[in-house]
């Protein structure tokens, strides 16, 4: 029976970061009903389509945004009650949420009810971004180095055998290493994984026009993440991924690796039947039941091939190199495995982590793409 992995996209924010090119919709007066509104046509959205999962073993539920918390404990609570009385979830093996730091009782008690729940694996990313205060105040977070220290020093009291805390992190290229150093050593008994970008703006961000980068500063802050996770034993398993043993992400392996998953909500996108289709970003229509697809995209064999090459030599695992030559130009192929940039053994290829900092770069080069 094949698998398949659920995202659930929840677009409610307190603000929208200056950085953030998502579909996101910061908190306004009338918010407690829309909350309301969309938990209904979540529901219904995924009840549409149920069908659908019964020829498929679930893998993962992920609930990501935006900030998932956001929708309040008593909506996600009747979404998750029904996501455990209307679908098989008895191979689930992780359950995913993203979270905002905030020492709110509210949110310390929202995570205690999600984890009286969920019995599967349960993974918290929070989304704390930087620890210099500078950069979370020109970005538009709502708290600062301090306040994640605290809010740290909350969750990991209440962390279960079940639970996976990961913590994300951008490169800004200003921050001082140093303290990141003093705040992954304080917690490293409780940081499973970490999460650590390049800053890329893009159309649909406050940022996009107004806000100057320094690519060498941030590549070489990012070079410096690197260093000290894999210090404190945080192996690398995709360019911007690192974690502890057996504590990997499963569910970002299913967009790596190019399993089938569904997305539900306002632009949510899924890839089922070698086909990608996207949602329309419309929240009144959504709330209507009319999801207006707004992209359907059937993948041809080389579509599929060339994606594959494209995400799966973004992890740490090793790709076939007939398949990659197949679609490459073999002499910048050579080229890139004689300057160290790409690893070859026993007809297998992966990037080294010299490679992976100029992974675009390369995988465009490298590619045919039409």
């Amino acid at each position: 029976m094949k698998e398949i992995s659920l995202y659930l996209h929840i677009p409610f924010c307190k603000t929208k970061c200056s950085y953030c090119n998502f579909c996101v919709i910061p908190e306004f007066e009338a918010m407690d009903n829309w909350k309301n509104n969309y938990t209904d046509a979540l529901i219904q959205d995924i009840e549409d389509k149920k069908d659908f999962f019964l020829s498929r073993k679930i893998k993962t539920i992920y609930l990501g945004g935006g900030t998932p918390s956001e929708l309040w404990w008593e909506n996600t609570k009747r979404l998750v009650l029904f996501l455990q009385s209307n679908l098989d979830l008895s191979n689930l093996e992780e359950f995913s949420i993203e979270i905002n730091p905030d020492l709110e009782d509210d949110l310390i008690a929202y995570i205690k009810n999600l984890q009286s729940m969920i019995k599967s694996r349960l993974r918290f990313s929070f989304g704390i971004q930087s620890l210099d205060n500078k950069v979370l105040q020109k970005a538009g977070r709502n708290y600062n180095r301090e306040y994640i220290y605290d809010f740290l020093d909350k969750i990991k009291e209440i962390k279960q055998d079940n639970n996976i805390y990961n913590l994300d992190f951008i490169s800004f290229g200003v921050e001082d290493l140093s303290i990141m150093e003093d705040f992954i050593s304080k917690y490293n008994s409780c940081i499973d994984s970490l999460s650590i970008y390049t800053l890329e703006l893009f159309p649909g961000s406050v940022w996009y026009d107004t806000y100057q980068t320094n690519e060498d500063k941030i590549m070489d802050n990012f070079s410096k993440y690197l260093k000290l996770a894999k210090h404190h034993a945080y192996n690398r398993y995709e360019i911007s991924n690192f974690a502890k043993e057996w504590k990997e992400s499963i569910h970002n392996q299913v967009y790596w690796f190019g399993w089938e998953y569904i997305w539900f909500g306002i632009s949510a996108s899924s890839f089922v039947w070698s086909t990608r289709y996207t949602n329309a970003s419309n929240i009144q229509d959504y709330f209507k039941g009319k999801l207006q697809l707004s992209e359907s995209l059937d993948l041809l064999q080389k579509d599929l091939d060339t994606d594959s090459i494209f995400l799966w030599l973004r992890t740490s695992e090793w790709v076939d190199y007939n398949l990659v030559l197949k679609y490459s130009d073999v002499s910048k192929l050579q080229e890139y495995i004689e300057g160290k940039y790409l690893e070859i053994k026993r007809k297998k290829l992966k990037f080294t982590d010299k490679g992976f900092d100029i992974y675009n770069y390369i995988i465009t080069e490298l590619l045919e793409f039409d």
